[in-house]
Formats: C-alpha cells, structure tokens, sequence
C-alpha cells in the first residue's frame, strides 16, 4: 500500500486527500485553482498546521479572497500555466462568463517569485492546464512528494484557459499516469469521477469505471474529470 493512513478532507463538493504518513515538517502547500471553496486547504492548515500558497486568476474569487487574513495561509491572484504570460479567459469554470485578461505564471517562476525553495504537496484544481504543466512540477529540484491532481478530459471550448485536447483526452490521461510513474509516483486515493456522456452505462451510473472507459473511446462524451492523489514512493537518479 503507497500510504499506510489517509485523510480526506474538505467540503463534499471539495474533497481531496492527504497521505499523514508522508507529511514532513515544515508542511507547505501550494494549492491551484480555489474557486468559492477552499475548504480542503483550511482544513490542512487546522488538523497539519500546513502553510497554504493559494492561486486562482478568477477576477470573482480574486475578489472575494482578497480579505483573506492569516499568516499561514495566502493568496495570489494568479494561474499556473506552462509559461508566464497574460492570457484571456471565459467560461474557465461554472462563475467566469465574461472575458478576462488574467496573469499566468510557470511553475518555476512561482516558485522564485515567492522565495519557495520546496514545494512538497501541490494540489491542481487548473480547469485543462495540468497537461501542460505537470512535468516541470515533477522536476525533482522542487522537492515534490504528493500531488492531488483533477483531470480533465474533454469539454473543450475555444478560450485559451481550457487547453484540453478533446480528441486526444485519454490519451493524455495515459502519458500523466506514465510519467508520474516514471518518476516514482504511486496513486494513493481516487474520488468518484464525474462524466458526461450518451452512454448508457454512464445513465445507470455516471461515477463507475464502465463510465469511465465508455468516455474515453465515446465522440460523443461531452467532459469527464476525475481526483487523485499521487505519492512519491520511489528515487529516480535519471531526472533532474
């Protein structure tokens, strides 16, 4: 078993999870994509006395977290992307309808913005980017060791901010599990997927693994997204 004790936290409609057995002191996380619930990481920062970096571009969350006040936990009004630049965004996610104009920054260049010299639990909540930066993350020189990751296949829409390949969306999820393995990640926790399809297995039942695998070979599947957690269980000398 990749984690002897697991704790989910978070509302229900927020829940991730945190391998205790693998938490090392200082706790630091760096939690992306926050929405209107950050329940997860107020609990982490409670029961662990974990030190949360929030990020969120979404002007209407960027709004409401600008009144957060507490010294273990802080918040930037910025996305993660592959490289830093300053992006349009609409229809992001379920609150964000109107276009933006948002600032993204690469993983690496967080990091030397904010003095943070490792990043041990990173949670992705990125809407389609973490396709794009889940392998500087995995750069060993981060000091990563548990990712809490939703994929997202399909649903794609033309903005910038979504950069889901729906034609190639399972494969995609595919390449992450074998790079994550590659790299010695082990999945230590799955959440009940959510997926949108006209199969029928997926009316029966639209969390079950025949789901699953009916939307990744189904044209006519409009989304499907998915929670993990991901530890480190294994030293590659190769990487970086």
């Amino acid at each position: 078993k990749a984690c002897k004790k697991v704790s989910e936290l978070g509302s229900s409609a927020n829940k991730w999870a945190i391998c205790v057995s693998h938490i090392h002191k200082p706790c630091t996380i760096l939690s992306f994509g926050v929405g209107f619930d950050y329940s997860f990481d107020i609990e982490a920062n409670k029961r662990f006395a974990c030190e949360i970096f929030l990020f969120d571009p979404t002007p209407s969350v960027v709004e409401r977290m600008s009144t957060i006040d507490d010294i273990q936990m802080h918040f930037y009004p910025w996305g993660l992307a592959e490289k830093t630049s300053r992006v349009e965004i609409k229809n992001n996610w379920w609150n964000q309808r109107e276009v933006a104009t948002v600032q993204m920054y690469s993983f690496e260049d967080i990091l030397e913005n904010l003095k943070i010299p490792f990043a041990p639990i990173i949670k992705l909540d990125i809407e389609g980017y973490e396709f794009g930066v889940i392998e500087s993350i995995l750069d060993n020189r981060h000091g990563v060791r548990q990712i809490l990751l939703e994929l997202h296949y399909g649903g794609l829409t033309n903005d910038d901010f979504r950069q889901v390949n729906g034609e190639r969306g399972g494969e995609r999820w595919l390449e992450i599990f074998n790079l994550l393995d590659q790299r010695g990640f082990e999945i230590f926790w799955k959440l009940g997927g959510r997926y949108d399809t006209k199969s029928a297995v997926c009316k029966k039942d639209p969390s079950s693994k025949k789901c699953y695998h009916a939307c990744l070979k189904d044209t006519n599947c409009k989304g499907a997204l998915q929670e993990y957690g991901f530890i480190k269980t294994k030293t590659h000398t190769s990487q970086k």
